[in-house]
């Protein structure tokens, strides 16, 4: 949020998170605006402490929530800058897990998400 303090420069305030530009294409289960608030949660995951990093997350205007599981910060980032991460999200549609990754670069935070392959657990 900005506004002018009687200057020439606007006072910003830290009450609106940071843009990440979210990659397409976005898994057809998954909205927009659920992709962006990932993107945040993933990034505010990372500005935490060290080692495994989780963040939750909540979409008011589609009422989907989720939670950003793993964020690995002791290993240096894959190609490109990116980390990778993990996330449930339970929507109106059910509940799916993705994967995707955080990548930082010049022009600024991005997202990248896809469907999680299911693992045969037997």
């Amino acid at each position: 949020m900005s506004y002018f303090n009687g200057g020439d420069k606007p006072a910003t305030t830290g009450s609106i998170p940071a843009a990440v530009e979210v990659e397409r294409p976005l898994p057809s289960s998954l909205a927009f605006s659920d992709a962006a608030k990932i993107g945040q949660a993933a990034k505010a995951a990372l500005a935490q402490a060290q080692g495994a990093a989780a963040e939750d997350w909540v979409n008011v205007t589609t009422g989907s929530s989720g939670t950003i599981e793993t964020v690995t910060l002791a290993d240096p980032p894959g190609p490109a800058n990116c980390r990778p991460f993990n996330t449930t999200v339970t929507s109106i549609g059910g509940v799916h897990e993705y994967s995707g990754a955080l990548c930082e670069g010049g022009a600024g935070p991005r997202v990248r998400i896809d469907e999680r392959r299911a693992t045969d657990r037997s």
